[in-house]
């Protein structure tokens, strides 16, 4: 080994092997200074002494880098090149006005509307559904003359109406008895819409409310019933108490206006209030 180490340094060549080996499996590891197994190269005595004869064979010029051993010079120790971690940063996104009508509207608008389009229209279809339902059933009846399904479904248009204020003439008399059944019905669908869409904003819920509205308004101009102000003036006030009972567990902010009215109401009543909508 000494002639070929010669050989290499008269041409200005040296030798150097690197190992990839555990610590502890090379002849010329050191497992511990504290070890009696032994210091490194040329220091191990008993048992790693036979392990090491024995391994001479197969690692004859493993060493350890940084160690200085009989067979070969001192390796330095290298490391891979550290940089510094290169963090992006970006700023948080900043809300701008977008043009056209979209950006003065409020925010959850959209849901708003579809959420008074929703109740409307379900409502109204479980009155008109049986009534045109029932037409086709006795369609051959020669009671019913020339009526079509049309026809049933402005008496089912009618008849939601009835439960939101308005009278019903029907053969010289009118009715104008409110079936309960049809207002607590557009109340309780206007309200799991409204907790549905979970609206946070006391304007997306007049979007809900006004959206309500519309629709009646279009139902009073298709049946053709008198009382359409009434029906109005209840559906508001149906679409309004459905509305706030689906808001009662996560309200928005009151405006300013309304929180100087309130102040100036006694506790005792603003207390009833709260306790009869939980």
């Amino acid at each position: 080994m000494k002639d070929k180490q010669a050989l290499l340094a008269s041409h200005g060549l040296k030798c150097f092997a690197i190992g990839n080996h555990l610590v502890g499996q090379a002849v010329c590891d050191l497992i511990d200074e504290r070890s009696p197994l032994g210091g490194g190269c040329g220091g191990l005595t008993g048992p790693r002494s036979a392990v090491g004869k024995q391994n001479t064979t197969r690692r004859p010029t493993t060493a350890v880098v940084g160690r200085r051993c009989p067979t070969m010079g001192t390796m330095t120790t290298t490391h891979p090149p550290t940089f510094p971690p290169r963090v992006i940063s970006q700023d948080a996104p900043t809300s701008t006005a977008r043009g056209g009508w979209a950006g003065r509207l409020p925010g959850q608008w959209l849901r708003g509307l579809l959420s008074g389009a929703e109740a409307a229209i379900l409502s109204w279809l479980v009155v008109v559904v049986p009534a045109v339902a029932t037409y086709v059933a006795t369609a051959a009846s020669p009671a019913l003359g020339t009526a079509d399904w049309m026809q049933a479904a402005r008496v089912g248009t009618a008849a939601w109406l009835l439960g939101h204020g308005a009278s019903l003439t029907f053969a010289g008399a009118t009715i104008s008895v409110v079936p309960l059944g049809v207002s607590l019905l557009s109340a309780f669908l206007v309200h799991t819409a409204v907790r549905r869409a979970r609206l946070t904003a006391w304007p997306a819920v007049g979007f809900a409310v006004g959206t309500f509205l519309a629709f009646t308004g279009i139902f009073i101009a298709v049946a053709g019933v008198s009382g359409g102000v009434r029906a109005l003036l209840g559906a508001a006030v149906v679409a309004t108490g459905g509305a706030l009972f689906g808001l009662r567990q996560s309200a928005p902010a009151l405006p300013a206006v309304v929180r100087r009215a309130s102040a100036s109401v006694p506790s005792w009543a603003r207390l009833g209030v709260r306790a009869a909508l939980r």
